[in-house]
C-alpha cells in the first residue's frame, strides 16, 4: 500500500503515554521503512500538544544512514530545552 493523506493524518493522532511521552501508529508507506516526514510531523504535533502556549521554532532529528525499520507504532519523548 502506498502512503496516503488519510494514513498520514491517522499517524498524527497521538496517544499520551506519560508526561511528555506520546505514541502513534505509523503510516503505511508500502515499504519496510518509516517516512521521515511522519516523524517530523509527529514531533511538531507532540510539542504543540504538550505546550500549546509555545510555538515550534526548530526541530532537530538525527537521521540514520539506513532507513528506520518499520514498526506498527512510533514512541516520542519530549525533552524541553
Amino acid at each position: 500500500m502506498a502512503l496516503t493523506i488519510d494514513g498520514l493524518l491517522k499517524a498524527l493522532e497521538l496517544e499520551p503515554t506519560g508526561e511528555g511521552s506520546y505514541r502513534a501508529e505509523n503510516a503505511d508507506t508500502g515499504h519496510a521503512v518509516v517516512f521521515g516526514g511522519q516523524l517530523l510531523a509527529q514531533s511538531v504535533v507532540a510539542g504543540l500538544t504538550h505546550a500549546p502556549d509555545k510555538r515550534v521554532e526548530r526541530v532537530d532529528r538525527p537521521w540514520a544512514r539506513r532507513p528506520l525499520a518499520w514498526r506498527a507504532a512510533t514512541s516520542l519523548r519530549l525533552v524541553p530545552q
